[in-house]
């Protein structure tokens, strides 16, 4: 069976199959060389490192191992690619040519990855002083809480632990709206 790159020209997303665990490196300096990369993530709840009772949320690559690029075979060479820090190859046909990814396929990754909030402060709620809340995850979850301060990535909160009214600062995706 032989694969051929489609005839419509333009560009086209390649499957990037990167050094263990640089992803994101991989992603920055295709990014930096000028072409359009695109790393899918997913948010993964994971223990914390150093407190082994807590649980934390991160982002994690969706394929670990690989990204993706936009070329255009047609226009430019694809083996400047090869030498970025990071990538360890492009995924092709036993002819040695650059396999395609579905538009639709990346399309809808991106829809995806719009959908979730990233853990990223600016997207997150903002929560007003005096609000109560529920903690979601941690430690304390499932704990009403009332807001005394949020601010950055983190909000300040007094919870209710047995029977005494103590401060705690939790990361903001963390909390729920209403307790």
């Amino acid at each position: 069976m032989q694969t051929t790159w489609p005839k419509s020209g333009g560009p086209r997303w390649l499957a990037v199959a990167t050094h263990p665990q640089a992803e994101r490196l991989a992603t920055q300096e295709m990014s930096l060389a000028g072409y359009r990369s695109y790393l899918p993530y997913i948010a993964v709840r994971q223990r914390d490192p150093v407190v082994w009772s807590m649980w934390r949320k991160s982002l994690v690559p969706r394929f670990a191992g690989y990204c993706f690029v936009q070329h255009d075979y047609d226009a430019d060479p694809w083996q400047p690619i090869h030498r970025l820090a990071g990538v360890r190859n492009i995924l092709t046909t036993p002819e040695g040519r650059p396999v395609p990814v579905d538009d639709k396929l990346i399309a809808w990754l991106m829809a995806l990855d719009a959908e979730k909030p990233l853990l990223d402060a600016a997207k997150m709620p903002i929560f007003a002083v005096g609000q109560v809340v529920r903690i979601e995850d941690g430690p304390f979850q499932g704990f009403p809480a009332t807001v005394l301060a949020c601010d950055g990535y983190t909000t300040e909160l007094l919870v209710t632990i047995f029977g005494r009214s103590t401060k705690v600062t939790i990361e903001r995706y963390r909390i729920a709206g209403a307790a």
